[in-house]
Formats: structure tokens, sequence, C-alpha cells
């Protein structure tokens, strides 16, 4: 059975409960960045992550040439969704900066 996360109850009659769970094939990964586009209809996040591709001189000194960049997952979704998410998250980050300088 999926983890089954408990969302704030509706403050309308009218709203519908929301049921938030994870599906059987979710995955978590870590990524070190994202390109993304917006257009006048969708949106798209396109995440990456970096492996670094270690190679030998001939001093047999270590060197780094390469960055193998890795695209497990792109998102897609509408105009107004990715812009919401992205108002959503920079709040998150202005409510974390802020509990941050409160805690000093």
């Amino acid at each position: 059975m999926a983890a089954v996360r408990n969302t704030p109850k509706s403050t309308s009659k009218n709203t519908p409960k929301i049921i938030a769970e994870k599906t059987d094939d979710f995955k978590q990964i870590f990524v070190d960045g994202a390109y993304t586009w917006l257009g006048d209809d969708t949106g798209t996040i396109t995440f990456f992550a970096d492996t670094f591709v270690p190679e030998l001189d001939e001093h047999a000194n270590l060197q780094i040439k390469t960055i193998k960049r890795n695209f497990p997952v792109e998102i897609r979704m509408s105009h107004n969704t990715y812009v919401n998410l992205i108002n959503w998250m920079i709040d998150r980050k202005k409510l974390f900066d802020e509990s941050k300088t409160n805690q000093k």
C-alpha cells in the first residue's frame, strides 16, 4: 500500500476532499539542476544529475575532463501550473530564509 499524506481539511462544503498518496511506481531522485521552458500553453522542467568521469593523465594524476549529464525525468504541465509551482517554491524559500533569520 502506498504512503498516504494527510492534506488540510477543506474550508468549503463544495470543495472535494483530497487524498494524496504515492503511486506504486513512485521514486525519489537526486538532481543537480534543471532546464526549464515556458510557453503560451505549457511549461516543462527537465531535471539532470551530473556524473564526473575521472581520467588519469600520463603521470597518473586524476583529472576530470568530462561530465556526463543524465536526464532522469522531464515534467510537463500547463502554463498556469508551471507559474503556480514557481511562485509556491519562491514562497517556501522566503519562509525558510525568514525562519533561519529568526533563529539567530
